[in-house]
């Protein structure tokens, strides 16, 4: 059976809880969340929107997951916390993915009494249901809405059909849901990676003083130039994005919009290389 928007919101808001967004890109999950995110403020519900769809952000920069929350006194649309991942796509980076999105679902839950979970398109073979599986245990939603245009999220319903904390509802899928091309994401990606780095200054650090992950001896480049890193202090808490660009003898140099660089602890480097202009320019396999 395939349930309208407006019946299941209604109900979501009367019971609030945790809601997991299941589907290939451009079926309608990040259209649905911006329209239940926008009843619940209307409702005086206290809601939390992460943002786990690191290939077509809607909250953040690419490579990272999102959130954002939102209240009664706090209705505007604002980034509450980041959590780097790394790459525009899950693949190679299946753990930090599941870790940050668990992270963030976890803060939002402390906040909020409906929380909204956004996920990246990978649904496909292996990769898709082991991806969508773990992330529904680690989670436990107490609702999954599937975007489904045909058959192609049966094999990961059929995986979690029997589980007792969630309830699985088939959606509708608008008609003027419209599926954009591989030039047209492209171009997203770098104007949002445009419009981050766009206050960035260049830094020169001292490489004593940082701690590098991986270590530069494990990069699965020799070269690091342009390779996006996440920028994070002593408590490993994620600051800001950074774009390397280049490794001295002693010193390393930095693009990022960050201002309090002494704060830098650590830069765990992406498997992207990106330009200032924000353009991704190379897709760089992990080893790890």
């Amino acid at each position: 059976m395939i349930f309208s928007w407006e019946k299941i919101i209604e109900e979501i808001l009367d019971k609030k809880g945790k809601v997991f967004l299941l589907g290939e890109s451009d079926s309608g999950k990040t259209t649905f969340a911006k329209t239940l995110v926008l009843k619940a403020i209307k409702d005086d519900i206290l809601v939390g929107w992460v943002d786990a769809d690191i290939g077509q952000s809607t909250i953040g920069p690419p490579t990272c997951i999102g959130l954002s929350l939102f209240s009664p006194e706090s209705p505007e649309f604002k980034i509450s916390e980041l959590y780097f991942v790394g790459n525009t796509s899950p693949h190679g980076r299946f753990v930090p993915l599941i870790m940050g999105t668990k992270k963030l679902v976890d803060l939002a839950c402390k906040e909020s009494d409906l929380v909204v979970i956004d996920t990246t398109g990978a649904i496909t073979g292996a990769f898709g249901q082991s991806l969508k599986y773990q992330k529904i245990l680690a989670f436990k939603p107490d609702f999954l809405l599937a975007f489904q245009r045909e058959k192609e999220l049966e094999k990961i319903i059929d995986s979690i059909k029997n589980f007792d904390f969630l309830k699985i509802y088939l959606m509708e899928i608008p008609e003027n849901i419209r599926i954009r091309t591989r030039g047209e994401r492209a171009k997203n990606r770098q104007e949002k990676f445009k419009l981050y780095f766009k206050n960035s200054k260049s830094y020169r650090l001292s490489q004593k003083n940082i701690s590098f992950y991986p270590s530069f001896n494990f990069l699965p480049s020799k070269n690091p130039d342009n390779l996006i890193a996440g920028l994070k202090d002593s408590s490993g808490e994620f600051l800001a994005l950074s774009i390397f660009i280049k490794q001295f003898d002693d010193e390393i140099e930095i693009l990022t919009p960050l201002k309090n660089i002494e704060k830098i602890a650590t830069i765990e480097f992406g498997d992207i290389r990106v330009n200032q202009n924000g353009e991704q320019l190379e897709y760089i396999p992990s080893n790890y």
